[in-house]
């Protein structure tokens, strides 16, 4: 649909201006609506909160086989997540020292209890504390064994600490299934260690990913329409007003200068237009014969053949240096051709023509 913005009269997509109603364009504030997330996020969303840690310590369970055999127990891990937020535990947990790196091992209440149950049933309590340490310094030779990653593997244990007494720059989650009931054991990492991890799985990503020889340019879609030659004029006309005809969201198109496309939603990264991947990079379709491809875009950046391994990974999250706002780019057939100002109509986003 067009309208008439300075008239606010409606124009249906036969181009005529019979059936004209009135229309009220809302404007659009990306900066209250978009999900806020900041840069150290960001950054470590394209690697450690990516990562894959077991595959750093591929053999860590042979080294538990004979103890969990030994007593009986049904252990099983069910999951291993890197998070950036480290949760409020309270209490202690033994810290060590991995390659220079310092981390806390720990649990909450409830899964240090189902733990010593699984070893020791009705252990006093003193003999709690020296059964929990044991099973920390036992994870930590463990860990140092069987690590696989780039650098060091010496491991120094400290011993106890009081969790609260110390900073931590993210954490890594292992849950278990420990004789049928759900427990979650956390390795608070020191921010060095985070970071470290963050590089090494950046590494791992370049080099096992197909670089390509030179940098792309990437634009940032929220919407395309297939507009006949002949009406083209119109849409791009001053003071016009484009409905796009979708549903106001987050989800835009990243599209590639050789039409391939990528799923993401935008977020608000300090100001700064971010963007999250929700798909793999595929081939863009093919657009309707004797139809123009008119877009609108946030804007476009040039991304790196490491950016670009970087960002095959959903869940990844680029931050794009376009400051955050509702002025966009309008093109035509991968050209640009005019800017303009998004708005809402009705629930669904529509583009003012500058």
């Amino acid at each position: 649909m067009l309208w008439n913005v300075k008239q606010k009269s409606l124009h249906m997509n036969d181009y005529s201006n019979e059936n004209e109603v009135d229309v009220e364009l809302i404007p659009w504030e990306p900066q209250g609506l978009l999900r806020q997330v900041d840069r150290r996020h960001v950054a470590l969303s394209r690697g450690f909160l990516r990562s894959r840690p077991e595959r750093w310590v591929p053999n860590l369970t042979v080294f538990w086989l004979p103890i969990i055999d030994s007593v009986g127990a049904e252990i099983r891990v069910v999951e291993v997540k890197p998070v950036a937020a480290v949760p409020q535990l309270s209490g202690s947990g033994v810290m060590l020292a991995l390659g220079g790196h310092h981390l806390v091992v720990t649990a909450d209440g409830a899964s240090k209890a189902s733990f010593l149950d699984a070893f020791v049933p009705d252990v006093g309590q003193k003999a709690q504390g020296l059964l929990l340490e044991y099973l920390a310094r036992r994870l930590v030779g463990s860990l140092a064994l069987s690590w696989r990653g780039e650098g060091s593997n010496e491991v120094r244990v400290f011993g106890g600490i009081d969790i609260a007494s110390h900073e931590y720059g993210g954490a890594v989650k292992v849950m278990f299934l420990v004789n049928g009931q759900q427990v979650s054991l956390w390795l608070l990492l020191s921010s060095s260690l985070v970071d470290e991890l963050d590089r090494l799985w950046r590494l791992q990503l370049h080099s096992t990913h197909r670089l390509s020889a030179m940098p792309v340019t990437m634009s940032i879609e929220v919407a395309q329409l297939a507009v006949p030659p002949t009406a083209l004029r119109d849409y791009l006309r001053t003071g016009q007003a484009v409905d796009l005809d979708i549903p106001m969201s987050d989800s835009v198109v990243l599209r590639f200068d050789d039409n391939s496309l990528i799923s993401a939603r935008i977020c608000d990264v300090e100001s700064r237009l971010g963007c999250e991947i929700l798909s793999a990079r595929t081939s863009g379709p093919t657009f309707p014969e004797g139809f123009e491809r008119f877009s609108v875009v946030l804007g476009g950046i040039t991304c790196e053949p490491t950016l670009l391994a970087e960002i095959s990974q959903m869940g990844a999250m680029l931050e794009t240096g376009i400051p955050l706002g509702d002025r966009v780019e309008l093109w035509v057939n991968g050209n640009k051709e005019g800017r303009g100002v998004i708005r809402s109509y009705r629930g669904r986003f529509a583009v003012e023509v500058d």
